[in-house]
């Protein structure tokens, strides 16, 4: 898989050597977008940062606003995977408790990987704005979600289990975004509470259609 989509890249990695060059690219980009955030970091540092020259560097991506994109996307097909690997069916048979530890405990390594870049990604600034997830990516998020219901709860009506799938992104969204804006220690918290209220919504449906 390349590492970035077409729209964000000049020329297309076909060679093995190439994509790890982009991938050099976009690791560096993300050091430096988490060290010394969006306007402070240039493609001259990230050049430096990636072992390579300006030029190689403008080969692939035409400015910095184009790596912001790529990462996003590299974010949202990680997040993806991520999640896929612990949606498994194996987990539909487990207790809800631990269904939701497990899921909680992805988000929190997720988090704990680079939240510097990822407060730059999803908090904004002013040239280039927010990282805002494609459609496409919360779409696909919700989707695997409703499987994993679908499994534990065959006898849930299609309409009411998507609903569900989609209240449960919707607040683990909102209780990741905020822990982006707190402390170390508090954010952890902040995923603590998250497993309380996916708990608390869950347990009742659990006990009522299961």
């Amino acid at each position: 898989m390349n590492p970035s989509s077409p729209a964000n890249l000049r020329r297309l990695p076909r060679q093995l050597r190439s994509r790890r060059r982009v991938n050099r690219i976009l690791d560096a980009a993300a050091q430096l977008f988490a060290e010394a955030g969006f306007e402070a970091a240039t493609t001259n540092a990230i050049a430096e940062r990636a072992g390579i020259s300006i030029g190689s560097l403008y080969q692939y991506f035409p400015n910095k606003a184009a790596l912001f994109r790529a990462l996003c996307e590299r974010y949202e097909r990680e997040s993806l995977a991520a999640l896929g690997a612990v949606l498994t069916p194996d987990l539909a048979r487990l207790e809800i408790g631990e269904v939701v530890e497990r899921v909680v405990a992805a988000l929190r390594q997720s988090y704990g990987t680079n939240p510097g870049l990822l407060r730059v990604l999803f908090q904004g600034h002013p040239a280039q704005g927010q990282c805002v997830p494609h459609s496409s990516f919360r779409e696909a998020m919700v989707h695997q979600v409703d499987g994993l219901l679908e499994l534990r709860w065959p006898r849930l009506a299609p309409d009411r289990r998507r609903l569900v799938a989609e209240v449960c992104v919707q607040a683990a969204d909102a209780l990741f975004d905020l822990a982006l804006k707190l402390e170390r220690e508090a954010a952890h918290r902040a995923m603590d509470e998250l497993k309380r209220l996916l708990l608390g919504y869950l347990e009742p449906l659990d006990r009522e259609v299961a």
